[in-house]
């Protein structure tokens, strides 16, 4: 899992993220290539005016021409919306041409002292570059054919004019451009994520993410935590789509959350299909709202196939200083609440209570066997096993498997040493068969805090007070 860094910025009214200020959409004609496309300045607010930057690289075998054109020079540029390119006076005619060897280049900024570009409103655009050029022709050494044009469309954000913005860390290319690598560009508590296109990094808001994600602009970061349920990109997208929708991931989007990672847990037999996510959020958001300084952490149970949200956990006040660390491994297991409880025991699962708030986890029950849990560490009932204390009975149930749901390892050893297990990690089950009739105490290593005891009877009457709560 790779988990997005933490870092510090203003950001207040403001409702779309800074979109790096480069590809969108490609096109390469015979070996002639746009790159580089920029705005300047870096924040644009309605009623700005700005400029656009583009370069022409010639990377075909042949000389091409490039024209400059009255009111603009070698380039023009379509908005979609949210800013406008206006005449500011007359245009006087020109007809200037310039030669491109092969490997030369060409970097021009737009638009000319006739033309105007103004920010009109606050959102993403999307704006496309084209080159007009000529190809050059050996036998008459001069132009050869008509016009032809290359074209390049690339996407930035328009703030309103009441946002209040602080830039900490210079824009992603720029980092890149000083060795830093793409996944570990900082983003000024915006959500870093890489572009599918040229695999390059981009700062953007939150909330944008889910829609650059179904449009193909961004990798969706959710596409390792998915079951065979979601074969294609298009699934993937839209599943992550409808996700960051939901309530209360939705609102939460609105006050700038990250996502940080997660894992899949899935299993077809019990209809077990349920990804983990990890979110970080900003100071006073969520609900209910923390009043940690640094922001906190929320852990999300999702179920993949209903999308639907069964477990969302918050931090207690006290907990920020846990809860507010650069990074965030989520937990590798599944804490249910009552209804998911219900769902999953009606599939055959075994689940234990773990907590005074009705939160439980839910294994996989096993037929004729005495099942005991090591809870997940933040299990309020105190860190011991679950249940304390089991009965079983020779030729019956007399085989016990202890599970870890913890994130540490632990060895599960008898208080007289008669048997002891390998280090369990996280998820791992070691199983013993008790032969003779007694009471056998038993401990963690470490975590000698983990005790219980199992209770051997002979064959006969049978108390049952193996199943979890």
């Amino acid at each position: 899992m790779k988990t997005i860094p933490l870092l510090i910025i203003m950001i207040s009214c403001a409702s779309l993220g800074i979109v790096d200020h480069n590809v969108f959409a490609d096109s390469t004609v015979a070996g002639v290539t746009v790159i580089n496309l920029q705005v300047d300045p870096p924040i644009i607010k309605v009623g700005n005016t700005f400029t656009v930057s583009a370069t022409l690289v010639n990377n075909s075998t042949h000389a091409i021409y490039v024209q400059e054109h009255a009111c603009r020079d070698f380039f023009s540029i379509f908005f979609d919306n949210h800013a406008t390119s206006d005449t500011k006076g007359s245009c006087i005619p020109r007809d200037i041409v310039q030669t491109l060897n092969p490997g030369q280049q060409i970097r021009t900024i737009e638009p000319s002292s006739n033309l105007v570009y103004t920010a009109t409103s606050a959102g993403i655009t999307n704006a496309t570059v084209t080159f007009s050029y000529l190809l050059y022709n050996q036998t008459s050494s001069g132009p050869s054919g008509g016009e032809k044009t290359i074209s390049k469309s690339f996407m930035f954000t328009i703030y309103d004019d009441t946002s209040t913005i602080d830039m900490v860390h210079p824009p992603p290319l720029q980092q890149v451009r000083l060795g830093i690598a793409p996944n570990d560009v900082k983003c000024d508590n915006l959500v870093l994520t890489i572009k599918k296109e040229d695999s390059m990094p981009a700062c953007i808001l939150p909330d944008d993410l889910a829609n650059l994600v179904i449009r193909g602009w961004a990798v969706n970061p959710m596409s390792s935590l998915l079951d065979a349920g979601y074969s294609t990109q298009v699934q993937q997208d839209k599943f992550f789509y409808d996700v960051m929708n939901l309530a209360p991931l939705r609102q939460w989007s609105k006050t700038g959350w990250k996502f940080t990672g997660g894992n899949y847990i899935g299993n077809d037999k019990y209809d077990i299909h349920f990804s983990q996510l990890g979110l970080y959020l900003p100071p006073n958001s969520g609900n209910p709202k923390v009043a940690c300084d640094k922001g906190w952490y929320a852990s999300v149970a999702i179920d993949t196939r209903k999308l639907v949200i069964y477990n969302a956990s918050y931090p207690m006040d006290n907990d920020c200083g846990n809860m507010g660390s650069v990074t965030f491994n989520p937990p590798h297991q599944i804490i249910c609440d009552q209804n998911c409880k219900n769902i999953r025991e009606s599939h055959g699962m075994l689940c234990y209570e773990i907590d005074k708030d009705d939160n439980n986890y839910c294994i996989p029950r096993e037929n004729n066997m005495t099942q005991i849990l090591i809870p997940p560490a933040l299990s309020t009932f105190g860190r011991h096993v679950t249940p304390q204390t089991v009965t079983v009975q020779i030729g019956v149930n007399n085989t016990v498997q202890w599970t870890n749901a913890d994130d540490s390892m632990y060895a599960i050893v008898g208080d007289k040493g008669q048997f002891r297990s390998n280090s369990l990690t996280t998820n791992q089950t070691w199983v013993y068969t008790f032969d003779n009739p007694g009471t056998y105490g038993y401990h963690g290593e470490p975590g000698p805090w983990l005790r219980g005891q199992v209770i051997v009877l002979p064959s006969g009457n049978f108390i049952n007070s193996t199943g979890g709560k």
